[in-house]
């Protein structure tokens, strides 16, 4: 969406674009989008911290299960056992979650809103604009930014093409 504005000798341009949350477009990073990703890494790092105590505990849990069956084993080492694989198990499902957090918020969409204000010298004067080809008169709405370049696309005609500026000398 652009959005012309002109009061007394100043030209505001707002620009509003959402764009994707991908890799491959440009992005603006601000205090919030860097807490975020520093947020992610917290959660990737507590998801290995809880995968490994959980191996741990479950490996135990494994041994101690072993072990009771021994001749030499205790038959206590059985629930021992259970117990730390069962906890083993529940760390690995908190490191899940966590993983599953942090992928979480990675599809988003961030809209961004340029704003340009441009000092305009003496008296100047905002006149229509028409379209090239049928003479129509153009409103704010009719004039699009594709790929970086204002596109006129008229409402009487359906003439599409790129708006040009004309030099003043």
């Amino acid at each position: 969406m652009l959005d012309l504005t002109y009061t007394n000798q100043t030209l505001k341009v707002s620009l509003i674009k959402k764009v994707p949350n991908e890799r491959k477009t440009f992005r603006v990073f601000c205090k919030k989008e860097s807490w975020k990703m520093a947020n992610k890494t917290i959660l990737y790092i507590g998801a290995g911290v809880l995968f490994l105590i959980g191996l741990c505990l479950v490996g135990y849990g494994a041994i101690s299960v072993i072990g009771s069956t021994s001749s030499q084993g205790n038959s206590s080492w059985l629930a021992i056992g259970l117990g730390f694989a069962t906890v083993g198990i529940l760390f690995f499902a908190g490191g899940a979650g966590m993983v599953i957090a942090a992928l979480k918020g990675t599809k988003t969409e961030v809209v961004q809103q340029v704003t340009m204000q441009v000092d305009l010298p003496g008296q100047t004067k905002i006149e229509e604009v028409k379209c090239k080809s049928c003479g129509g008169t153009l409103s704010a709405k009719d004039i699009t930014l594709a790929n970086g370049a204002p596109m006129v696309n008229c409402p009487y005609c359906h003439t599409v093409y790129q708006m040009t500026e004309e030099p003043k000398w």
